[in-house]
């Protein structure tokens, strides 16, 4: 058997109606349980960088570009960013890889596509873990125009620029990690540094309503808020606890929304508890 690999590849599938460009880190060895790494809105597979490796010794791990975001491209058609199609593509991509079950982490609507994916896949979800985002986050062109000052994406002077910019949402994490973010998350234009994701994939996120379909959640669920993000307030991450049976919930009292870059090792320590009790035994 040849030597696994610690770097991930980058590779494409073509699905349905976009192509997806995701990381795969391959894991210990053929067979290894699946992790499946959902970034958030106007973000990527990049996002990661610093999380994956923490769980790439035990799982193959893949982080994929979701549609309109990253390296992947994104739909022809008008709309094409609602909850069901980002759940059909990571089906779509799962059955092209031959992965019958998979765990899911997921941030922001990442997190959002993984309470999707647990409600609605429950035989190939065997647990889940959802960041600071509720079953029906507030979305539309009115909520991302202010997010980003208009319907275009922000453009920054510098770097600093950005950095100031993303405390928003990461108020705790060092300079550094955001100016390192910058550098997958923006794109040098004639204008200035702009983002790389789709405008659109924000303005048109039509995210479905799941407080319903998480009652019905029953494989192991994880959700994690940022004590400090204006996006889970602690009342509505009780409810969604005492809805699931399944669920659990925990608080980083001093991280933003972004509670993996806020509190790193903390969140990282979480997660792969949580994984390694209900995931280590998933064969594929």
């Amino acid at each position: 058997m040849g030597e696994r690999r610690h770097e991930p590849v980058r590779r494409t599938a073509t699905l349905r109606d976009v192509e997806i460009s995701y990381l795969d880190w391959d894991g210990p060895s053929p067979g290894s349980p699946v992790l499946l790494l959902l970034h958030g809105v106007m973000g990527c597979a990049a996002d990661w960088s610093r999380v994956a490796p923490a769980f790439a010794g035990e799982y193959r791990v893949l982080a994929p570009d979701q549609r309109g975001h990253g390296a992947s491209t994104h739909p022809a058609a008008p709309g094409g960013y609602a909850t069901g199609d980002y759940v059909g593509d990571l089906e779509a991509l799962t059955d092209a890889l031959g992965i019958a079950r998979f765990g899911v982490l997921g941030h922001g609507m990442g997190g959002h596509n993984a309470i999707g994916l647990a409600a609605r896949r429950t035989n190939r979800v065997p647990c889940a873990l959802a960041n600071d985002v509720q079953p029906a986050p507030e979305a539309g062109s009115a909520r991302w125009e202010e997010v980003l000052g208009g319907r275009d994406h922000p453009v920054f002077a510098t770097v600093e620029d950005y950095v100031a910019w993303r405390r928003r949402a990461v108020p705790a994490a060092p300079s550094a990690l955001l100016e390192e973010e910058a550098g997958w998350r923006l794109q040098r234009r004639p204008d200035g540094l702009r983002a790389v994701a789709d405008v659109r994939a924000a303005l048109d996120w039509r995210p479905d309503d799941l407080w319903e379909e998480a009652t019905g959640i029953r494989c192991p669920i994880l959700y994690i808020r940022g004590g400090r993000s204006p996006d889970l307030d602690a009342a509505t991450q009780q409810r969604m606890v005492m809805q699931t049976p399944s669920a659990r919930s925990v608080s980083l009292e001093l991280a933003g929304h972004v509670t993996y870059l806020d509190r790193e090792e903390e969140f990282i320590e979480l997660a792969r508890a949580f994984f390694a009790a209900h995931m280590l035994h998933v064969q594929n």
